[in-house]
This record gives C-alpha cells, structure tokens and sequence, in this order.
C-alpha cells in the first residue's frame, strides 16, 4: 500500500512538472529563447505525457494509445493534414504546425510512456486520486491539461513569417544588427526589417532582443534564386547570431512535397549560410 502510494505521488508530480514545462515552453521559452531545445522540448514532453494522459481517462486505451499517438504525430507533421488545418482555422478557430521532420526524434519517448502505462494499475490510481482530491478539483486538472495539450497548436499572433521551406539554423556573428545589414547590403541584399512579426512577447529589451529581417531575390551559388529568405539579429547576452527562419522559393504556391522540402532544406541552410558567412566576413 505504502509502495503504491509513493508511486502514485510520484506519477503526479512528474506529470505536473512536464505539464508546466509544456506551458512555458510553448508560451514563453520559445519566443525568449529560441534555439534547438526550445524547438524539441514540447515535442518530447508532450508525446511522454500526453498518450499516460489518455491512458489514465480512458484505461482502454492504455495498451494502444502511445501507437495512436505515434501515428497521428507522423501524419500531423506532414502536408497531408493541411486541408484539415485550413478548414479547422476557417471554421473555428486558427491552428498551426510545423512541418520539420527532425522532430520525429521525440518519437523515441513513446516506448517510456507504454512502459509507464503497463505498470500502473488503472483501478488503483482512480482510488487514490478520489482519496487525495476532491472531484471538482480533479476535473479542472483534466480540463487545464487538454488546455495546455491543445495550446500546442495555437500559432503565436503575428510571430512567424511565411515561407515554404523551415530551416531553423542558427550560426553566431562578431557584429552588431547595424553591421550585419549594412555589409548584406553593400553586397546587394537589401535586408528589411518587417515588425509584423513581433509580438507581445518581443519587445526591446536589453538582455534579449532579436529583429526579423526579409531579403527578397537572393541568388545562391548554384543559380537558385530564393524569392524570400527571412531570418532573425538575435542579440543574447552581448552577444549576436543569425537564425535562418525560412525561405519561399515561388511566389505563391506551397511546396507539398515532404521529400522536397526534406532534401531542399538541408541544401538551403548550407548555401545560404556560406553566403551570409560570405559576405560578414569581408
């Protein structure tokens, strides 16, 4: 009894913890912060706790959720859902996902959520959360965690610009955000700052600053011309880095393909860094 008690506090407070770094992550981690682990870490805590979430409301679930979970994750990041995302943002309200498949990796979490659903006892567990919470309290906890579950996919207001192709690289730099643009257009890349994409949650301030910038027509090595190339002057701690966000290679249309987008933007993040590298080290 004693055993399954401290398992049971356990359980609780680890899933309470991954749900508060859920939250900050998605709300406020993200927009400070933004780099590789920022990018990854709601994936990873939310495919560990999401599929014990649903294992627990739903104990029939509990044998076969995380491969529900694993399967729907695979889907969502692809184009196939892009109708579904249109209709849902027409018709109710806007959602947003990113089409990135290295976050499949956090795929590698689901195996621990199985084992961590096998070993619990679903009887056992409703007992001791109607002995240690009262039932109102035990059904906010359900509706703020499909509320921060469902967070997930709500796009920040104005805070990513278009583009067809993510690249999410960053690469640091000896100059200040006035030197950065002033050598990329002294090379002929007329870089502008575009502050529809600041939010609440960017403003000027002094430890923590980054300003978006679009370069239009920029013409690789190999004679590719990209039509937009966005990217961040992410300035951190006296120091300065260039995040490439992502480019747009036609006018209007949207590249579907996921092989395309796959291979094009492990190209792109090479040839556009060795231009940037290029042209700030002169």
């Amino acid at each position: 009894m004693k055993n399954q008690y401290l398992k049971f506090n356990i359980l609780i407070t680890c899933f309470s913890l991954c749900l508060l770094i859920l939250f900050l992550n998605d709300h406020f981690w993200k927009y400070s912060y933004s780099n590789e682990l920022t990018g990854k870490i709601s994936d990873f805590v939310g495919l560990l706790i999401f599929p014990i979430f649903v294992g627990l409301l739903i104990p029939k679930l509990k044998s076969s959720i995380s491969i529900i979970v694993g399967f729907g994750f695979i889907i969502w990041k692809t184009p196939l859902v892009n109708s579904f995302i249109e209709f849902w943002s027409t018709h109710f309200f806007s959602i947003a996902r990113t089409i990135d498949y290295t976050d499949y990796w956090a795929m590698s979490v689901l195996p621990v959520a199985h084992l961590i659903l096998r070993s619990i006892d679903s009887h056992k567990f409703n007992k001791q959360l109607q002995a240690n919470f009262h039932p109102i309290f035990k059904n906010a906890i359900v509706v703020l965690s499909i509320g921060v579950f469902c967070a997930t996919s709500m796009p920040p207001p104005n805070y990513y610009p278009k583009g067809d192709i993510l690249l999410k690289h960053k690469f640091k730099v000896d100059l200040s955000n006035d030197s950065v643009l002033l050598k990329l257009r002294d090379a002929g890349y007329n870089a502008t700052e575009n502050w529809e994409v600041y939010n609440s949650r960017e403003k000027k301030i002094e430890k923590n600053y980054r300003s978006h910038y679009q370069i239009e027509e920029m013409v690789l090595g190999n004679q590719d011309t990209i039509k937009y190339v966005n990217f961040y002057v992410y300035y951190f701690e006296n120091k300065n880095s260039i995040e490439l966000i992502n480019i747009s290679v036609q006018e209007t249309a949207e590249l579907q393909d996921w092989k395309v987008l796959k291979s094009n933007a492990k190209k792109y993040r090479k040839l556009i860094e060795e231009i940037f590298k290029q042209v700030l080290d002169e």
